[in-house]
């Protein structure tokens, strides 16, 4: 069942009002706390580091679930090693190189020509701009 454009954007309209009020809070709230710069930047500091640690979780637990799948088996992969065949301690690994080498290829392909990559290049090419 789709959705009618009424519907959306009485929907959009809803939530168009809630964020501006929420947001005049968010507002408010920092109209009477005042918090340095180091403070303001320690903060997202540890926002930026709670993200990259709920990433690091996600990227194990994926680890886990394709050796799961894949193996029968997760854990450390010396110790699986030691569990499988030669002919499998060869052809997991080869697979594995060859499905990060195929999504490192179509993804490039989806991203397009980019400009320079290298930081240091940019600064040297553009006199430090």
């Amino acid at each position: 069942m789709r959705p009618t454009s009424e519907a959306i954007e009485r929907h959009a309209r809803r939530t168009r009002d809630w964020l501006e009020r929420n947001w005049r809070r968010v507002l408010q709230w920092r109209e009477r706390v005042h918090i340095s710069e180091e403070t303001f930047h320690l903060i997202l500091a540890a926002g930026v580091g709670v993200i990259g640690g709920l990433t690091n979780l996600f990227f194990y637990l994926c680890v886990e679930a394709v050796q799961n799948f894949a193996i029968g088996e997760a854990g450390d992969p010396v110790g699986i090693a030691g569990h499988l065949d030669p002919w499998q301690r060869v052809l997991y690994p080869t697979a594995g190189g060859l499905a990060a080498g195929l999504v490192l290829h179509w993804g490039l392909q989806l991203a397009g020509k980019r400009g320079t990559t290298s930081f240091l290049e940019v600064v040297v090419v553009g006199a430090g701009k």
